[in-house]
């Protein structure tokens, strides 16, 4: 499951887990990107060093992230384990035309 994400550095998850240093590493942080997540978590199965979505209220709208230590002994109903975030490459960043075409699959 994929959920996208308008700013990355509006997550504060993320923001600490890219360790952000500076206020130019915020604003490189800024850009919009996707969240992947592997759906098949067992209930009460959580992983130390994982990231998971979990939802964000009682009605179930919206999801927050939240660090596996933290869901350690809960019985806790998750959406998914975080994979991976993906992000565009930086503006600055060179790149030959075949790592362009992997980006635009």
């Amino acid at each position: 499951m994929a959920l996208e994400i308008p700013d990355c550095s509006q997550i504060p998850l993320l923001v600490t887990s890219s360790f952000v240093a500076s206020d130019d590493d915020l604003k490189r942080l800024a850009t919009p990107g996707m969240l992947v997540l592997e759906r098949r978590v067992r209930r009460g199965d959580y992983q130390e060093d994982a990231y998971y979505a979990v939802p964000a209220n009682e009605e179930g709208y919206g999801v927050a992230l939240v660090e596996g230590r933290v869901l350690l002994g809960q019985d806790v109903d998750v959406c998914g384990r975080v994979l991976f975030c993906a992000r565009p490459p930086p503006k600055e960043a060179s790149m030959s035309e075949e790592d362009m075409g992997v980006l635009q699959l």
